[in-house]
């Protein structure tokens, strides 16, 4: 869809409005952005986005304030969603990138809008953006310049938002081909080190260990978490090895180029491939 004006509120900005004008402008970057409460100025406008009093596809109004629905986890919408859920699909290849920006973005920006979850002490989008808002009494050309200052880190973070999702996908389909190498062992050996998360962490409960090699040429033995992001690991290497280096390790393992253990066990450097896959073998057979 190509709007040539967008009606938003005026004052105070908000990730919401700002998250969904985005949406819009990645595609049309020409689109004007007419900041008002004024009913008439707003009537003007192709669409109008958290304000307006209603929300409705085909009068191009997205305002949620009355009421917008839920997803299908109980999410309900703001602005930002609702315009993600119509014209989301136009920015990414296929609905499986569209549904992941939304479960790990979208949704976020909209609860907190809608005050069911909160940033807590992280700072995340929806403070930085609140940060933009200028301090009292600045006069309406500061406010101005704040809110396409904050618009275009909003869309920055959206852009980056949609890429990272794509090359998710990909290797979601990626990992799940590989695993079918590996029946029965204890590891994936993988050709990079990102991504593998998404698929080893909810997909397997048999793999323990993931080996790829680094920047540095070395290998690097990582043990898979439990939860994605978290810092406790299904089998953390043996609490023998941990802050070992060099001769120490070698002499403790028998394994010659293993190198380096973490104090806290979540990885490995080893020298060779060779290596990274008996450091994985002994390690699943330990105990500790």
């Amino acid at each position: 869809m190509e709007y040539k004006t967008i009606g938003t509120h005026d004052g105070i900005f908000h990730p919401d409005e700002l998250t969904a004008i985005s949406t819009l402008k990645i595609n049309n970057p020409n689109i004007k952005i007419v900041r008002t409460r004024d009913p008439e100025r707003l009537a003007r406008c192709s669409a109008r986005i958290d304000v307006g009093g209603k929300y409705c596809l085909e009068t191009n109004d997205f305002d949620h304030h009355q009421g917008a629905g839920r997803r299908a986890n109980g999410v309900p919408y703001a602005s930002a969603g609702l315009i993600w859920k119509h014209f989301g699909k136009e920015l990414c290849s296929n609905e499986e990138v569209w549904n992941y920006v939304d479960n790990r973005f979208m949704q976020y920006i909209d609860a907190q809008d809608n005050g069911e979850r909160a940033d807590g002490d992280v700072y995340g989008l929806a403070k930085i953006i609140y940060r933009f808002n200028p301090i009292k009494d600045a006069d309406k050309t500061i406010i101005e310049k704040a809110f396409n200052q904050a618009l275009e880190i909003s869309m920055a973070v959206l852009r980056n938002e949609i890429i990272a999702s794509e090359e998710q996908v990909k290797s979601n389909t990626e990992i799940r081909a590989i695993l079918n190498d590996f029946q029965g062992l204890p590891y994936v050996i993988l050709k990079e080190s990102r991504g593998w998360e998404e698929v080893l962490v909810k997909e397997t409960s048999d793999k323990f260990y993931v080996i790829y090699q680094s920047d540095h040429g070395d290998y690097r033995v990582r043990a898979i978490p439990k939860e994605i992001g978290g810092f406790e690991n299904r089998k953390p290497l043996p609490k023998a090895w941990r802050a070992l280096t060099d001769e120490k390790l070698a002499n403790l393992t028998g394994i010659k180029d293993f190198v380096f253990c973490h104090s806290n066990g979540f990885t490995g450097t080893t020298k060779t491939l060779y290596s990274a896959v008996q450091v994985a073998k002994l390690a699943s057979s330990l105990k500790d």
